[in-house]
């Protein structure tokens, strides 16, 4: 991910990215999630393209979709619930 980043802000951002991955991280070890949401959206922004090349089942896009979901608003569940509440009352208009 971080070699597939085009690093707008040159080195400064990618100071800023490591370092607060690192105070962030629970793990020991970098992991996505550790990664600012807007940083992981721009590395993998078209979900629905690359579900359909590997062919995903409606169960999977459904999962990365809830999983892109809970990045956004920093893992708040809360936020999360609210969006995806709106995206199933939607689905059941139509």
């Amino acid at each position: 991910m971080l070699l597939n980043y085009s690093w707008p802000g040159n080195v400064r951002e990618l100071e800023n990215v490591i370092q607060r991955a690192i105070t962030l991280s629970h793990h020991g070890v970098v992991l996505p999630d550790d990664l600012p949401a807007s940083f992981i959206q721009k590395t993998d922004e078209k979900l629905f393209e690359r579900a359909v090349e590997k062919k995903f089942t409606l169960d999977q896009l459904e999962k990365e979709y809830i999983k892109r979901v809970l990045i956004e608003p920093g893992g708040n569940k809360s936020k999360a619930d609210e969006v995806l509440k709106t995206f199933y009352r939607k689905l059941q208009e139509e």
